[in-house]
């Protein structure tokens, strides 16, 4: 399968998220997911405070290499980081950007004995938290965005993210 690609996936009224899939495994996660992925989407959207709508946001799926260049750019943080959120300040109708990194996700979940998808939804949720402001610099607002991912997937099946093993 070739790399590229670019998917709209509506997420509710007024709301939606471009994809754009630089790196061809991304389509063995995100085909037939569409709904499941619109629905975190949406959850984690309206987790705290609602930005006004209409709302939309931008999600890179792509490779390490890209992702330590993006990390050494906008970071200057050496190597490649599984998820990597870019706020709009504008604080616009346009939310911001999300990059996810293939290989360190995919080496991530297998480490912990995690499902690949749950994995992948976990750290978009976690990259939508921070576009709405989450932080985890200190234990307290570590605390409360993890509890929020927590229910987040619990909602929509899927274990505990924290949790050392995950296969559902």
């Amino acid at each position: 399968m070739e790399a590229g690609g670019h998917i709209v996936i509506a997420i509710s009224d007024g709301m939606a998220a471009e994809f754009i899939l630089e790196d061809a495994r991304w389509h063995e996660i995100v085909a037939g997911q569409h709904g499941v992925i619109a629905e975190a989407l949406r959850l984690a959207l309206e987790a705290g405070e609602m930005p006004a709508s209409p709302l939309e946001l931008g999600i890179l799926l792509t490779d390490d290499a890209r992702m330590a260049a993006l990390n050494a750019q906008f970071r200057g943080r050496d190597g490649a980081s599984d998820v990597l959120s870019f706020p709009d300040l504008a604080k616009g109708a346009y939310l911001g950007d999300i990059a996810l990194g293939y290989e360190i996700l995919a080496r991530d979940a297998g480490l912990a004995g995690k499902n690949l998808f749950a994995h992948f939804l976990h750290l978009l949720v976690h990259g939508v938290l921070h576009l709405k402001g989450y932080q985890h610099q200190s234990g307290a607002a570590a605390r409360a965005m993890e509890n929020v991912e927590r229910a987040i997937l619990a909602s929509l099946g899927f274990g505990d993210p924290y949790s050392k093993f995950q296969f559902a």
